[in-house]
């Protein structure tokens, strides 16, 4: 990413830079922060993006193990057409986490995701790149950047 942009949210305690050409709008459905890129030309129709969600997981406290497991449990039962591509230990703003890769169907499009969470605490923390599947590679070093960039305070 050539000029990014620093996102600090203090509510969440959080720290990311995104590319200077994405806009960000928060507190859209369930997800605290979501970084859209713009649109390619007059034909697309599809804005990738990468959303921040932090969850609160003091009523139900569980390991990153445990958080992941869910999370397979529930793309499964509420996606349409998933299918696992990746699953792997990676890490997110100093903490371990778990990457998933998968792709679905969104509507009238073929979606490939790469989700990635940490558990600190009583908190869950995810980032996710959700992108064309065949766009997918077009947007993946971006995303990783805005990953190797995010901060846990």
């Amino acid at each position: 990413m050539l000029y990014t942009i620093k996102y600090d949210n203090n509510d969440l305690g959080t720290v990311l830079n995104y590319p200077s050409t994405w806009s960000v709008q928060e507190n859209i459905s369930d997800l605290n922060a979501i970084f859209r890129s713009p649109l390619t030309d007059t034909n697309d129709k599809f804005h990738e993006n990468v959303s921040l969600s932090v969850q609160d997981l003091s009523s139900q406290p569980m390991t990153l193990e445990q958080y992941t497991e869910l999370s397979f449990s529930q793309f499964e039962m509420i996606l349409t057409d998933y299918k696992l591509v990746s699953s792997e230990e990676s890490t997110l703003g100093g903490y371990k986490a778990q990457k998933i890769v998968f792709t679905c169907t969104q509507g009238v499009f073929n979606v490939k995701y790469m989700f990635i969470c940490a558990v600190n605490g009583n908190k869950a923390y995810l980032l996710t790149l959700t992108s064309l599947a065949d766009s997918y590679d077009n947007y993946i070093s971006t995303a990783e950047d805005i990953v190797k960039s995010f901060i846990i305070k």
